[in-house]
């Protein structure tokens, strides 16, 4: 996506010309065909204006919530993945090792939210797994009618430290990220639209001001040379030969 202040730095360039155009209103105002000319480069400026405006808000509310979500799902995950690499380092399992010895806590803070996702998804199933914990609903109430099975997830508990609200918090952050992650992708696109729009009509307000106001300028070069000299000035400062953009 383009960036803000390559935006902001175009609508700069056209509202200085436009700026100029006002200041020698005289030298064009008496001609309707510059007029229309200068008309549609002044429309051109207000719905850029008001495009960019909506383009440029600051973070909003999904922008704030995912951020934010993402940052409780990492305390949540950075938690359980410790518990587990303590217990897969004293029961000695190898494979449960290799898939965690990575997953510190700066490898999780700055991974891709679908990579954190992964791992988020991961840790919940391992948590529960090895936790001794039912993944349906089936299966806990069985699970709670087992006494062994209760001793289990409580020695696993104790020595551990890792308990049932841990995986349920793990599980609804997941679930909050998601949901904000989608809503957020919503919001990119319809920035990226905006993007476009910008970018079609600066391109004709560069034009109009490339072609049809160069064109101008030059037939009044001798009889308005005050005005021929600032704006061919002021439009090789804005738009040197090698700003094609």
């Amino acid at each position: 996506m383009d960036n803000i202040n390559d935006f902001s730095i175009k609508l700069d360039k056209n509202a200085q010309i436009i700026d100029l155009l006002s200041k020698y209103a005289n030298v064009w105002n008496n001609n309707s065909t510059l007029q229309q000319v200068v008309d549609a480069l002044i429309s051109n400026q207000r719905t850029l204006e008001e495009l960019f405006a909506l383009f440029s808000k600051e973070l909003t509310t999904s922008d704030l919530s995912k951020n934010d979500l993402r940052k409780e799902l990492e305390t949540c995950v950075v938690t359980i993945v410790k518990i587990l690499q303590s217990f897969a380092q004293k029961k000695e399992k190898i494979k449960l090792l290799e898939q965690l010895y990575h997953l510190n806590q700066e490898y999780i803070q700055n991974c891709s939210d679908k990579e954190l996702i992964k791992i988020a998804k991961k840790s919940w199933l391992n948590a529960n797994k090895y936790g001794g914990y039912a993944l349906t609903f089936v299966n806990k109430i069985k699970a709670s009618l087992n006494p062994d099975n209760l001793k289990i997830t409580r020695k696993f508990e104790k020595e551990f430290g890792l308990n049932p609200e841990m995986i349920k918090k793990l599980e609804e952050a997941l679930l909050r990220f998601i949901e904000a992650k989608v809503q957020n992708k919503v919001e990119m696109e319809e920035k990226e639209t905006l993007a476009i729009k910008i970018k079609e009509i600066n391109k004709q307000s560069k034009k109009i001001i490339l072609k049809k106001i160069d064109r101008y300028a030059l037939l009044v070069e001798i009889d308005k040379p005050d005005f021929y000299l600032e704006y061919i000035n002021l439009k090789k400062a804005l738009f040197p030969k090698n700003d094609d953009k």
